[in-house]
């Protein structure tokens, strides 16, 4: 299981079905079809759709603050 996806679980008290997915593109394909309702992946992969408006970010979980775009 993903440590980011583990950690909103815990956070939200909320058990969420997981998929394995062997690359981040997978799993933006599937979000962006409506098959998943979040996904867990690096900021420099999402980055390009939160700029087109098709993905929002709603959580970061790193140590040190990178730019992102929060909406």
């Amino acid at each position: 299981m993903n440590i980011a996806t583990n950690i909103g679980m815990q956070a939200t008290d909320v058990d969420y079905d997981r998929g394995g997915f062997n690359a981040s593109s997978e799993g933006i394909t599937s979000l962006l079809g409506w098959h998943l309702d979040m996904v867990s992946i690096t900021s420099s992969n999402a980055i390009d759709f939160v700029e087109a408006g098709r993905l929002k970010i709603r959580g970061v979980t790193t140590a040190e603050w990178q730019e992102v775009y929060l909406t």
